[in-house]
């Protein structure tokens, strides 16, 4: 009886270890795909970033994911590589970002496990492999959904619309510093006393452009669409537009830093979309900020106009 119980516990074994060269390769190759709708170069610039990496990592904690721990070891051109820690095993692994079209990309988070002679460590390194690739599924899902955010890329939504202006009654004037909502503010109340004095209309918020001219000066430029066209002089300046043209618009919550870092990453947009911008970039004032003292209240919509 015990010789039959070992002849049969020898030949499971025998079959084990059989099983273990025969449906265990010597190296298993893990793999996982997944599509994100955003522009290739914005999500490289995103992911150079360590800091974004917590913000998409499905933990509290950046690099770990239950008991497995991660390690960012390069950074390349389209690719990242990360040093994968399960079980006293280290395994090398690389995230690739392949462009599909100019607003879609191909996400492949890939790895393999050299899984030796020893059966009993093939059989452990197969179940090892079966983990990180749900560990792995699981990240690269994560971050596809979190690239696919336009807000997440640049901080706002950008939506393309069209110039619905026709007209607009513009003033400018130069500083010897930074001018602020009060000084913005009082280019915008003689547009609009001008606007009235002629029996106008305004026909949207005020538009804002500064341009820093040299290390000192800056020059503010405010404008309003008008239902009319209105006659110059030496303070007013009437400009036709052309209405029904390509508009990027975004709208900002926050004062001039968060409006400067925005107009920043518009410019990001407009590489990575490759648009073209036949005029200046302006800011639609929603929040009136002289009445309004909070910065962080402050509505703003940027636009873009393009072609």
């Amino acid at each position: 009886m015990m010789k039959k119980l070992l002849i049969i516990l020898l030949t499971f074994a025998a079959l084990a270890i059989l099983c273990s060269y025969i449906f265990i390769p010597s190296k298993i190759k893990i793999s996982s795909i997944s599509t994100g709708q955003v522009n290739s170069v914005a999500a490289h610039r995103v992911l150079m970033d360590d800091d974004t990496w917590i913000k998409w990592w499905p933990n509290e904690k950046a690099f770990q994911l239950r008991e497995t721990s991660f390690r960012l070891t390069q950074k390349m051109l389209n690719s990242f590589e990360l040093m994968i820690c399960k079980g006293g095993d280290s395994i090398l692994s690389q995230v690739q970002i392949i462009p599909v079209n100019f607003d879609s990309v191909t996400l492949i988070w890939s790895s393999e496990i050299q899984t030796g002679n020893n059966p009993v460590k093939r059989f452990g390194h197969y179940n090892t492999a079966v983990k990180i690739k749900k560990d792995l599924d699981l990240l690269l899902d994560s971050l596809a959904s979190f690239l696919s955010a336009p807000k997440n890329i640049y901080g706002f939504v950008v939506k393309k619309t069209i110039v619905t202006d026709s007209v607009l009654i513009s003033t400018r004037k130069l500083f010897d510093h930074y001018p602020d909502e009060f000084e913005t503010g009082e280019l915008v109340k003689r547009l609009r006393a001008y606007i009235s004095a002629n029996n106008a209309k305004e026909m949207n918020y005020p538009m804002l452009h500064i341009r820093k001219v040299d290390s000192i000066h800056f020059e503010a430029m405010t404008a309003i669409a008008t239902s009319i066209k209105l006659p110059d002089n030496n303070e007013f300046a009437s400009k036709m537009v052309f209405k029904g043209g390509n508009l990027l618009e975004g709208e900002i919550i926050g004062g001039y830093a968060t409006i400067r870092n925005a107009l920043i990453e518009y410019e990001n947009y407009i590489k990575d979309y490759e648009w073209t911008s036949p005029a200046i970039p302006y800011e639609l004032i929603i929040t009136d900020r002289t009445k309004e003292r909070d910065t962080a209240k402050w509505i703003t919509r940027l636009c873009y106009p393009v072609f």
